[in-house]
């Protein structure tokens, strides 16, 4: 049964936000911006991550889940939600999305939130198979898993809040 789990577990871990992420850049959306939806979720989650850095740099001090990531602190996550929140409104206006303001404050927080989320949960599955990188294709950034991990989390929720809000066509 373990096993029947753990292969279930990867394929939805996997599959599900592979589905998201293809549906998210087929998706038309009343931007003029090709491929806008994915580009959306992709940039608030880089934002987030790159805010998170380096908040947690300058003014982390509380560690946010120090077993299963010794590094990151709460006031990085904080900073990384900011940065999402902000990043989501930029972009949203100057796309021409046709939410509120508010629904992209919103949305940045939540898929900043989901990405961080899945940051963690890839630092634990490492911790649990007792490797510190998920491959070798990118020396020093812990694999290809890590550079998607947050991207994984992020997908199906910005797919959902892009059809739940009718901004895809």
């Amino acid at each position: 049964m373990s096993r029947w789990l753990d292969a279930m577990g990867g394929f939805v871990y996997l599959a599900l936000p592979g589905v998201a992420i293809s549906r998210l850049l087929m998706m038309e959306t009343d931007s003029t911006v090709p491929g806008a939806a994915f580009w959306f979720a992709l940039v608030i989650v880089a934002m987030g991550d790159t805010g998170a850095y380096f908040t947690g740099v300058t003014l982390g001090k509380n560690k946010l889940l120090p077993k299963v990531s010794p590094k990151k602190t709460i006031e990085g996550s904080a900073g990384g939600l900011l940065w999402s929140a902000l990043s989501s409104l930029g972009l949203g206006i100057w796309w021409g999305f046709s939410m509120p303001w508010y629904v992209l404050v919103a949305a940045g927080i939540l898929i900043g939130g989901a990405g961080q989320i899945g940051d963690l949960v890839e630092s634990a599955i490492k911790r649990v198979a007792k490797c510190k990188d998920s491959g070798f294709v990118f020396p020093g950034h812990g694999g290809v898993l890590d550079r998607i991990d947050s991207l994984l989390f992020a997908a199906p929720l910005a797919y959902a809040l892009f059809v739940y809000y009718g901004v895809a066509a």
